[in-house]
C-alpha cells in the first residue's frame, strides 16, 4: 500500500538523509541512507530498491568512501542499466579513483555514453565532469550550459555550474547561476546557501547575501 510503514519510513529517512548531506554531516547522511534502503528492500519494489542503491551509493561517494560506493552503485546499474542518475555516479567514480582502486577512464567513457544515449541533457554533463577531470574549465562551462539548454528544468545542472563557478573563484557568475536556479525552483535551499557563501568570499552582493 501507498502509506505502508516501510514506505513511509524510506521516505522520511530519505529526507533525513537529504538535509544531512546538505548540513555537510556525511556520517549521518550515510546513515540514514542505509536504512532508507532497508527500508526500500522491505518493500520489495525493485525502483525504489535501485533509487535507493543510486542515493546510497552517490553519498557514500561524496563522503569518500570509493570502495563501498562501487559496490551499491555497481549494483544499481547492475539492477537497472537505465537508471541515469546511477550512471552517473559510477561515472564518477571510475573518472576519478586512481586505478589501483578500481578507476577505469574507459568504463567512465562507458557510462557516461549510457547517460547520454538516456538523456541528452544529462549527457551534457557527464561530458563537464570529464571536462573538470581533464582541467577543461571553459569546456566545463560550456558543458553544463548545454545541459541547461537541453533541459531547463534540470536543478542539478543549474547548482552543479554555480558550484563549479564558485571554485574557480567567478563568484558573480556562481551567484548568477544560483540565482537562476532559484527562479526555477524556489524551494532550492541550498541555492541560497550558496550564494550567501559566495557574497562573504567575494565581498560582492552583500545585501542579497545576507538575504540569502
Amino acid at each position: 500500500a501507498d502509506d505502508s510503514p516501510a514506505l513511509l519510513r524510506r521516505r522520511a529517512l530519505t529526507a533525513a538523509g537529504a538535509v544531512a548531506l546538505f548540513q555537510g554531516d556525511y556520517p549521518a547522511a550515510v546513515s540514514f541512507s542505509q536504512r532508507s534502503l532497508e527500508a526500500a528492500r522491505e518493500t520489495g519494489d525493485p525502483r525504489l530498491i535501485v533509487n535507493g542503491l543510486s542515493n546510497l551509493g552517490a553519498i557514500t561517494l561524496a563522503a569518500g568512501d570509493r570502495p563501498g560506493a562501487r559496490v551499491l552503485l555497481e549494483e544499481a546499474v547492475a539492477t537497472d542499466p537505465k537508471h541515469v542518475e546511477a550512471q552517473e555516479s559510477l561515472m564518477q567514480f571510475y573518472l576519478d579513483a586512481p586505478g589501483i582502486a578500481g578507476g577505469d577512464r574507459d568504463k567512465a567513457n562507458a557510462a557516461a555514453e549510457v547517460v547520454r544515449r538516456l538523456d541528452a541533457g544529462r549527457g551534457h554533463a557527464v561530458d563537464a565532469l570529464s571536462f573538470i577531470h581533464d582541467g577543461k574549465s571553459a569546456e566545463a562551462i560550456d558543458a553544463y550550459r548545454a545541459a541547461i539548454a537541453a533541459n531547463p528544468a534540470d536543478v542539478v545542472a543549474r547548482f552543479d555550474l554555480g558550484v563549479y563557478l564558485q571554485g574557480l573563484g567567478r563568484h558573480d557568475e556562481a551567484m548568477d547561476a544560483w540565482e537562476d536556479l532559484l527562479r526555477v525552483d524556489p524551494a532550492q535551499g541550498a541555492a541560497l546557501y550558496q550564494i550567501g557563501k559566495s557574497a562573504v568570499l567575494s565581498q560582492h552582493r552583500l545585501e542579497r547575501g545576507a538575504l540569502a
